[in-house]
């Protein structure tokens, strides 16, 4: 579990930096954009990705002076809208409004159909959040240690509700 730890620390990290190019890239030497920008975006309508995309392109259009239209592309756990960014150009015309839950797939699912290291450069950090453990006053528990016994205790009557639901069944008590 240490090493499955380590790859989506490592990952997160790089996910949400700040991409620095060479001073000689070639994406340097040429006016950015001079056509049509899209945002893929992996988890549906209406969810914090989707409301952020849409928030950010009309801002992007107007600063480009060119259409910075968002597209929803989601399924498989959140992993077939990068799929599909991973196999469009390397141009910077196709983006991905991503969250961490890329780094849990490639920690966690295997056989993707991209690499999360190789195919994707993070351009710009958007958004930091605090992630939080809730429970119903009901539950009984109030540490995670009370949590993780409870789940032992009854595994079948335990649930998770992940960020990208096809990695629920990754989690072990």
């Amino acid at each position: 579990m240490r090493t499955t730890a380590r790859i989506v620390a490592f990952l997160s990290l790089l996910l949400v930096g700040c991409a620095v190019y060479a001073a000689d890239s070639s994406a340097l030497k040429q006016d950015y954009p001079v056509k049509p920008v899209r945002i893929i975006e992996p988890f549906g309508l209406g969810g914090g990705p989707d409301l952020l995309a849409r928030a950010l392109a009309p801002k992007l259009s107007e600063l480009w002076g060119q259409p910075v239209t968002v597209e929803n592309d989601p399924g498989a756990g959140a992993t077939i809208g990068p799929a599909h960014v991973a196999k469009a150009p390397a141009d910077g015309y196709t983006l991905l409004m991503n969250t961490s839950a890329q780094a849990y797939s490639a920690a966690f699912l295997k056989n993707l159909p991209y690499d999360p290291l190789k195919d994707f450069i993070p351009v710009a950090p958007l958004t930091s959040q605090p992630y939080v453990l809730v429970a119903g006053n009901a539950a009984g528990f109030t540490t995670v240690g009370q949590l993780i016994a409870a789940a032992k205790a009854k595994p079948v009557r335990s649930s998770l509700a992940p960020q990208a639901p096809a990695l629920a069944r990754t989690w072990e008590w």
